[in-house]
């Protein structure tokens, strides 16, 4: 499997992604969602995992709740439109019981390719599996 990551932090994902080779698949991180289309047009992906709090820079902000939600918005407007199809998660250091967090991860469920919300630091290995079902 192809994985796209939308990540800004670097520090995690080399742990994510050795650990999601040792399994035979290929992680390729975005960290700055301005370079996605480029990255989509390159290859062809079988998943994404975005980080829901991506700095919301060049976004209006009036749509990205403070930087919170910022994953949502770029999901919605830059990811879905062309891979509508393809399984995608979301994770973040921030807490499922913040009110923002809860709301977006309320709207995402409208997707029927949403496979959740995980909170960073939760085994790689049921992410994966939640993307890849």
């Amino acid at each position: 499997m192809n994985i796209l990551l939308l990540d800004d932090d670097t520090r995690d994902v080399p742990e994510i992604a050795e650990v999601w080779r040792r399994l035979s698949h290929k992680v390729t991180q975005v960290e700055d969602w301005r370079n996605l289309d480029r990255a989509m047009a390159l290859q062809n992906f079988d998943a994404v995992l975005i980080d829901l709090m991506i700095p919301a820079i060049g976004l209006p902000s009036a749509d990205c709740a403070a930087g919170f939600t910022t994953g949502e918005f770029i999901y919605r407007k830059y990811i879905y439109p062309k891979l509508p199809s393809k399984p995608f998660a979301i994770f973040s250091a921030a807490l499922l019981g913040l009110e923002v967090i809860r709301a977006a991860n309320e709207r995402l469920k409208s997707y029927a390719t949403y496979r959740g919300y995980f909170v960073k630091g939760c085994p790689n290995e049921v992410i994966l599996k939640a993307i890849s079902q």
